[in-house]
């Protein structure tokens, strides 16, 4: 068991009591101690950090431009789902008329003919999706990545 009386919780609570006490004493420090002549100190002098505002700026600019980023990664995969939605309903369309053609279908000639009148819907809707997904171009990516 220690019976010293200069325990480190103790000790701490001196050496803090000492600091305040310097601290107290001491008068003004810094920027405020050299505005002696009964002025009052401007802002600038009594910033603690000078650089804090523009810090605090460029927390805002980064964060305007990341929700920025994530409006237009948003605009992006919206109208990519709707150029999707489109050649979905394209191919769904082509198929239903394809099956109506097979059904009325009375020759060899008519269901060949049916078949590749699907092939090119087929491939049309193809080409409209990718020269939409060409014009929609990359995806956007977050600002510093």
């Amino acid at each position: 068991m220690n019976t010293s009386k200069n325990t480190p919780r103790r000790t701490l609570a001196v050496l803090g009591a000492v600091i305040v006490a310097a601290a107290t004493f001491a008068g003004p420090v810094g920027p405020v101690a050299a505005a002696d002549d009964g002025a009052t100190p401007t802002t600038e002098e009594t910033t603690a950090s000078p650089g804090r505002d523009e810090r605090a700026a460029g927390r805002t600019e980064a964060r305007n431009a990341r929700q920025a980023a994530r409006e237009e990664i948003r605009a992006w995969i919206d109208a990519h789902r709707g150029l999707a939605k489109t050649r979905a309903a394209s191919v769904t369309e082509a198929r239903a008329t394809m099956r109506a053609a097979l059904a009325d279908a009375d020759s060899a000639e008519e269901r060949r003919a049916a078949k590749e009148a699907f092939k090119q819907e087929l491939a049309a809707a193809k080409a409209a999706y990718e020269s939409g997904v060409s014009a929609l171009g990359p995806r956007p990516t977050m600002p510093g990545r």
